[in-house]
Order: structure tokens, then sequence, then C-alpha cells
């Protein structure tokens, strides 16, 4: 019998525990979990802070009474001995044979005075989301720090709350990286609608009490603060146990980690290049290489082509591809829909669709994605009906 360990259950950890079992039909996986609730779909938190539905489990319950799998709910890892091979919990040791890190990250928080400001939120946990919702329901205004498709999911919900939110984004536009400079006017445009307000292309600072002070202008107050500016990966269990790190847990292509039988995927980890993790299903993707490597399979991660589809006031904004790397090489077109104002925009190579943005109703999304990858020229005529 192997014995694996993956520490953390969110979309890397518990993608990685069912591969490992589909794939050793002998394994004993322990999978641990910081939390005491079985491991939810994340991404739904930001789109859930004014009714506070509950989120969506990521397997249901049965999974973990699947035979081998041992889940450890509401219990932290304290520390790993690779040479002996075997982690330590508040009160228990276990061995294992193979480990994973799947422990995730927190928020990024950007440099603040007074960090205990008890008006300062950031969304990693369902807790977190309660906690916001019960500060925000009796405040009047809020500041969202960040600008891409979480911050202005948060955004969304604290409006429907009844607050005053303005969008902080240090970059020349919002959705940096899923849109070029004309599609973000034209989103930004689209939310100033539905009541949102944006402060774009500046630096700032969050003062005490309640206040962002962009460089240059008076301190704006807010009720409630709430940081969505990318990510901080959990290290230090690994640093502590002699793996290399750097800004993540550094993985190879098959995520594998400088110590032998162990691995990472996730957000905690980066990879050669660089890269962060940051995408849920990317996550998956690569909590299911590491099993495959840990299993005695050799796979390698390769990320797949960039794709976001979020809802935003009852539309939908699509990006595939890569159109923020697209955007200023003239191979751009813009579409519009009179009847509705829904928005097309596309990005070709000369002879393809290499790259789109869509807003509009939830409709005609499909027609949208269908047109990624399609024999389509910048000087054709719109490749979807209606729009001129």
């Amino acid at each position: 019998m192997n014995r694996y360990i993956i520490v953390g259950a969110g979309a890397a950890g518990t993608e990685a525990a069912a591969a490992v079992l589909e794939r050793d039909v002998e394994a004993r996986v322990d999978l641990f979990n910081a939390e005491p609730d079985l491991p939810y779909y994340r991404p739904q938190l930001t789109k859930i802070i004014d009714d506070l539905s509950p989120p969506r489990p990521i397997k249901p319950k049965s999974f973990f009474s699947t035979p081998g799998l041992h889940f450890h709910p509401e219990t932290t890892v304290k520390s790993i001995d690779t040479l002996e091979k075997r982690i330590f919990t508040a009160g228990k040791i276990y061995p294992y044979d193979k480990l994973i890190f799947c422990c995730g990250a927190d928020a990024l928080l950007p440099a603040i005075q007074n960090p205990g400001n008890a008006r300062l939120f950031s969304i990693r946990t369902f807790s977190d989301v309660q906690r916001l919702h019960v500060a925000a329901k009796s405040r009047k205004t809020a500041a969202v720090i960040g600008g891409g498709p979480l911050g202005l999911e948060i955004a969304e919900s604290l409006t429907r709350l009844g607050l005053r939110v303005t969008v902080y984004e240090t970059f020349t536009r919002i959705l940096g990286r899923q849109t070029d400079g004309e599609a973000a006017l034209f989103i930004t445009e689209f939310l100033k609608s539905n009541g949102i307000s944006f402060s774009v292309g500046a630096q700032f600072t969050v003062t005490a009490p309640h206040c962002i002070a962009p460089y240059g202008e008076l301190p704006r107050p807010a009720d409630v603060i709430i940081v969505s500016a990318g990510i901080k990966p959990r290290i230090r269990l690994a640093a502590e146990a002699g793996i290399k790190t750097n800004r993540g847990i550094l993985v190879d292509d098959r995520m594998q980690t400088s110590a032998p039988d162990v691995y990472a995927a996730g957000d905690c980890c980066e990879r050669e290049n660089g890269a962060l993790c940051g995408m849920w299903s990317l996550a998956g993707d690569q909590g299911r290489t590491a099993a495959a490597n840990a299993t005695g399979n050799s796979e390698s991660f390769t990320p797949k082509a960039g794709k976001l589809m979020m809802t935003l006031f009852g539309k939908i904004v699509l990006s595939l591809g890569r159109p923020e790397a697209q955007g200023e090489n003239g191979s751009a077109r813009t579409f519009l829909k009179k009847s509705n104002g829904s928005y097309l925009r596309i990005f070709t190579d000369g002879q393809k669709c290499t790259g789109l943005i869509f807003l509009g109703p939830p409709n005609e999304a499909a027609a949208a994605v269908s047109v990624f990858g399609r024999a389509v020229s910048v000087g054709s005529a719109a490749p979807v009906e209606g729009f001129q």
C-alpha cells in the first residue's frame, strides 16, 4: 500500500486525491483541510456576498467516503520532515510515501497603514464572505482594490447590497489580463451605468481610518475596503522543510519540487518560468498532473489557452485566447449589436480568430464562443448574426 498525503483541499487538492485513487487502487490518501467544511467552489465566493447563499461543494459528500480516502477537516499541518517522510499536525504524526502540497494562497495585500483595520477585508474563505456581509450591510460606501474578475464581482455584490462602490486599479485598465484597451473601456462604461465608479491607472495608499489616497489627491473615505489584487502563495511549510521556494513553491513541468517524492499544485506553486497559478481550472489540472507523477506515471502540465466567462449585472463577459497581447498589432475589429448594445471584439492572425471579447446577454454567448478558432479576417463581415 502506498501512502499519499495531500495538504490542502481546494481545487488542486481534491482533484489530486481523486486522480490518485483512480490510478492506484491500493492507495491510502490522507487529505487535510484547514477549514471545518467539505471543500467548496471558491470562485463562487465573490458572487454571494450580498445573499450568503452557500457555495456549492467541489465533490459530492459521498466522495469523501471513497475507500482509501481519509479526510481530515479542520486539521492544520504544522511541519514536514522530508528526510523521514512524515508530517506533523497538532496531535499526530503521519508517514507518507508521496506528498503533494495544495495549500493555496493568501490575498496579496498592498502597503497599508494600520493593516489591523477591522474594516479591511479579503475574500479567500466562506467565513471571509460572512464577515464582509455583516460589516457591509450597515454601511454606505466601499472601496475595492483590484479591477480583475474577482474584484469586479465583489463590486457587483456590494452594489446589490446598496453600497456606493469605487474600484481602484493601478494598471491602465480593468481586466488587464483578459482585455485590450478598447474592450476594457467598453466594459468600464457598462459597469459605470450600473453604479460602479472607477479610479484607474494611478498609484494609491490605504490610510487610517478607512481611506484610499490616490497619489496627488485628497484621501477618499470608504466604510469598508476589500482587497482583490492577486495572491501570495503559502510557502512556509515547504520553505521550513528545506524545499526550494521563490514567490511560490518551485516545481518543474511534472509538478515535482526540489525534494524527492514531494509535489506541489495550485496557488501555492510557482513553475520554472516564474508563473503562478491563480486560476481555479488550472489548479485542478495541476493537481491531476501531480497525482499522475506521484503514482508512477510521467505527465507534464500544459496550461490551457486563457478563458474568462463571468456574469456581471445579468450580462456575460467572455474573453478567449490572449486578447490583451493582441490588441496593439492592428489585427482586431469591433462589432456592435444595435438592438441591445451587445459587444464583440475579435482578434485574428490573418486567417482565423485567435482571441475574442464579448459582452452581452447569456443567450448570445454560445454564438460568440463559436467564432473562436474559425476562419475569419478583420475585413470580413460580422461573424455573428445581428452584429455590425
